[in-house]
């Protein structure tokens, strides 16, 4: 599984959301139906990436 950062805005500001999924779309999907049961209005979906996590080098 992946980590997706989703920008979502239901008016403004935009907020950022991370869900884990194996794809976009299922990112989109997972953070429609977390998002829809908190707020009012379902959000407008601005951007997906999906998250890389750095490797820190050992430093000695």
């Amino acid at each position: 599984m992946k980590i997706f950062r989703i920008a979502y805005s239901e008016f403004v500001p935009v907020y950022d959301i991370e869900v884990e999924a194996e794809n976009e779309s299922e990112a989109y999907d997972k953070a429609k139906e977390i998002l829809t049961e908190s707020l009012d209005e379902e959000p407008d979906f601005w951007n997906c990436e999906e998250v890389i996590k750095v490797k820190s080098k050992d430093k000695r």
